[in-house]
């Protein structure tokens, strides 16, 4: 499965802040159960086969990798369940110590047997973010809190595959084992359960309704949890979540619409948390048919929208114009720069050469993600129609936009507006799965050999200046080509009652704050 991509309806802003709190504690229904509410369904609290953004949160509360991020707007790599590490000199083989006294949530211990196991189930299954460990040659353990992995060459975002939200976690293998049928590494099980060594375990497990979790009381790490239990509670309508955290049945947004955001800043009881992330909002351009297969009309689109315009409007104080091919903060400006001024007269020029017959074209955006998507549509379909473009817009289904990649290039829609994320904070997790040939994020073939030799050649680097500056030549190869065109850099945003403290927040882990060190 492929990770879905996320509409949010606002967010952005360079530092954390606390907008308007308030004192409202008797609107939670116990001191010690937070509820969330979300919009839609997660494809699977397996970490293996987890590849989505709603499910982030639950996974990365209940399993634990090797590394992690730091909080905050960093991009800093931290010790996990391992404890250090070394890397040889050929950038080839990472040896990781790893951390003693650990449980899986079964009681069983957590050891270099157990890691390395779960090394071999992702290689196995193929799943999720399966590329992570694509580059492994072999698995060893030395001593039973070693564990070794050697590349079949360099990686350089290997770390980075790591500390990814999606990074391979540690599951119990005696949960695996026993819990398995025909073959199927516990898929089945861990659909609905789980075996990890986080802070909180899953309790009950219903698809489409709500997913409960329980604090882990054996769990290695501090503070504990506040919080004994934590409900996702599925309220796919924003207005309803709303009224539901007003009537105190909820404790927690997530992405409101900007206009419900600023409608809370100043209103007691209640508070606007907002982060840094790596969240984009973007336009995938299809250059295999229509007006687009044309090279002029593609490289003059960019500056025939008014992007600051959009960005004002639509996100406002949560969301800033976009300046980069890449999120910001994984490269430094102004490597792989994307900030066409706005001139529509370059795209209507390029447009009027075009014949009347190849000036239609539809451009679709994904449903069930807010109006906020729907109306950035809507007003890049006039600010087109004003450079001599028929748009016709249509709303899809994140089933229909992951089968594109599967389709002829030439029967799928010519542009893609939504908003998603790089799987860490290393370049070569958003250029190769959106751009690269064939990758199965690249939903309309927008892709040029020459920068996938580039991002290649950045992967197999070991000179970490030198991999960034391959990247951002291949960004600047699909700016130019018109395939690609950026709007927003689109931060995090939490609405929530008043006196629930302690928020942490990673930046590379979109919708996900700490559920362990939550108070109030």
């Amino acid at each position: 499965m492929r990770k879905s991509a996320f509409i949010v309806a606002a967010a952005s802003a360079l530092v954390a802040v606390t907008i308007g709190e308030g004192v409202s504690a008797s609107q939670a229904a116990s001191p010690t159960t937070l509820r969330l509410g979300y919009y839609e369904d997660i494809q699977s609290p397996d970490p293996d086969i987890q590849y989505d953004i709603p499910g982030l949160e639950l996974v990365n509360n209940v399993y634990e990798g090797l590394t992690r991020y730091a909080f905050g707007n960093s991009t800093k790599i931290l010790p996990w369940l391992a404890t250090g590490w070394k890397i040889s000199a050929n950038k080839q083989v990472y040896t990781f110590t790893l951390r003693r006294g650990v449980l899986f949530h079964d009681g069983t211990p957590f050891n270099a047997a157990a890691m390395k196991f779960d090394f071999q189930r992702r290689m196995t299954l193929k799943t999720g973010a399966a590329y992570q460990v694509a580059d492994i040659k072999s698995l060893a353990t030395p001593s039973p809190y070693v564990l070794k992995i050697t590349l079949k060459h360099p990686v350089s975002a290997f770390l980075d595959y790591m500390s990814s939200p999606y990074s391979v976690k540690a599951i119990s293998p005696t949960a695996i084992r026993k819990h398995q049928k025909k073959k199927d590494w516990g898929q089945a099980w861990l659909n609905t359960h789980d075996a990890g060594t986080g802070a909180y375990q899953i309790t009950h497990f219903v698809y489409g309704q709500e997913y409960d979790l329980g604090a882990w009381n054996r769990w290695w790490g501090s503070p504990k949890p506040h919080f004994k239990v934590v409900q996702f509670i599925l309220v796919p309508d924003s207005g309803t979540q709303v009224l539901k955290l007003q009537a105190g049945d909820l404790d927690i947004l997530h992405q409101q619409p900007t206009t419900t955001l600023d409608s809370f800043r100043t209103k007691k009881g209640y508070q606007v948390k907002v982060f840094p992330q790596m969240l984009k909002t973007w336009i995938h351009v299809n250059p295999n048919k229509g007006p687009f297969a044309n090279l002029a009309v593609r490289r003059a689109l960019a500056a025939g929208i008014n992007r600051a315009q959009v960005v004002k409007i639509f996100f406002g104080a949560y969301g800033k114009l976009s300046k980069q091919f890449y999120p910001a903060g994984q490269l430094p400006l102004p490597m792989a720069r994307d900030d066409a001024p706005y001139n529509q007269t370059k795209l209507k020029a390029a447009v009027a050469k075009l014949p009347s017959s190849q000036r239609s074209a539809q451009l679709t955006y994904l449903s069930g993600h807010g109006a906020d998507i729907q109306r950035i549509a809507e007003a890049m379909q006039s600010q087109l129609a004003a450079a001599g473009l028929k748009i016709t817009v249509r709303e899809i289904s994140v089933s229909e936009l992951f089968s594109y990649p599967s389709k002829n290039p030439k029967t799928v829609p010519d542009l893609f507006v939504g908003s998603e994320n790089p799987d860490s904070a290393s370049p070569d997790t958003w250029a190769r799965p959106y751009a690269s040939h064939k990758a199965g994020l690249n939903y309309l073939a927008g892709d040029l050999p020459a920068a996938d030799h580039l991002m290649n050649v950045g992967l197999a680097s070991t000179n970490h200046a030198q991999a960034l500056t391959d990247y951002a030549k291949a960004g600047d190869l699909l700016v130019k080509n018109g395939t690609f065109v950026t709007l927003a850099d689109v931060n995090d945003t939490f609405l929530a009652r008043a006196g629930i403290s302690g928020w942490q927040h990673q930046i590379e882990c979109t919708t996900c704050i700490n559920l362990a060190t939550l108070r109030g």
